[in-house]
């Protein structure tokens, strides 16, 4: 009797651990797991992540200072051979200096998008936030894949792949301006106690891959207001070099005669019209001398 029993409750714990092994995860679980394995510290503890790579991104080599806090904020530079760019996102404003120096506001789509797209930083640099908990989850065909998939705070809706045996994300998917944006995640290692991918490649719909390379990464306690002032316009794009001579109002030879004002002209203006000047003359007239234009 005792050797049935025994089969019995053998075969009992192999169909439980069979069940809990292909039982898949919840978010609460994944999050949990992800955050343990890149060492992440504490919800709510309030910090600055400055981080630094280099990008390829449209051809250009250029190097990217990233600051960017718990609470949402975000800050780029952008610093190429020929030009920079910068980019300021707060509660109060968002903000964009563009490579010709022009200042303008981030709002509509271009700000949503680029919500979801500095969403990805700060998950890579605090590890996934408590809302990710709620993220919808499923799994890929072969089961060695998590997809989380979460709407960025002010952004849109983004998958996450995540590895099932080491917790780590894979890759990240968003939204493009019509296209879909993925980056995938390479060379992970531990900067400034945080453990991150170090290399990352990035493909979009109908565009060129380009590359990034992260150097480092650091956490910083508090929010750093100061790091975050809105960018200020750079000198235009658009000069004007005084290459030609001011046209003179007589030269010998001709005369100047303005123009009737063009009033279809904004500001109404007028152009000079030269007449060639002609030698002088005199003539009998009538007994008597006179002088004319010849």
């Amino acid at each position: 009797m005792r050797r049935p029993a025994f089969l019995l409750l053998f075969a009992l714990a192999v169909a439980t651990l069979a069940s809990a092994q292909t039982t898949p995860a919840s978010a609460q679980q994944i999050v949990s797991r992800w955050r343990a394995a890149v060492h992440a510290g504490k919800w709510g503890a309030p910090q600055t992540a400055v981080l630094t790579s280099t990008s390829d991104e449209d051809g250009l080599p250029g190097k990217v200072h990233e600051w960017l806090t718990t609470a949402g904020d975000y800050r780029a530079v952008v610093t190429r051979d020929f030009d920079d760019a910068e980019v300021v996102l707060t509660a109060r404003s968002s903000s964009r200096r563009d490579w010709n120096g022009f200042l303008r506001a981030v709002e509509g789509e271009e700000l949503s998008r680029l919500r979801t797209q500095t969403f990805e930083s700060s998950v890579l640099a605090f590890g996934p936030p408590q809302l990710m908990t709620q993220a919808e989850v499923s799994q890929s065909d072969d089961g060695k894949l998590y997809r989380l998939k979460v709407t960025a705070p002010g952004g849109k809706p983004g998958t996450w792949y995540v590895d099932a045996t080491t917790w780590l994300p894979v890759k990240y998917e968003r939204p493009g301006e019509d296209s879909v944006i993925t980056t995938t995640y390479e060379d992970w290692r531990d900067l400034g106690g945080v453990l991150t991918p170090t290399r990352g490649k990035v493909t979009e719909t109908d565009k060129p891959e380009y590359k990034w390379e992260r150097s480092s990464l650091k956490l910083e306690a508090g929010l750093a207001p100061k790091s975050f002032a809105p960018p200020l316009a750079g000198p235009s794009d658009v000069h004007l070099d005084a290459v030609v001579p001011p046209i003179p109002s007589s030269y010998a030879g001709a005369r100047a005669q303005a123009s009737e004002r063009i009033w279809f002209n904004l500001p109404p203006a007028r152009v000079w019209i030269y007449r060639k000047t002609q030698a002088r003359r005199r003539r009998d007239v009538g007994g008597g001398w006179s002088e004319d234009d010849g």
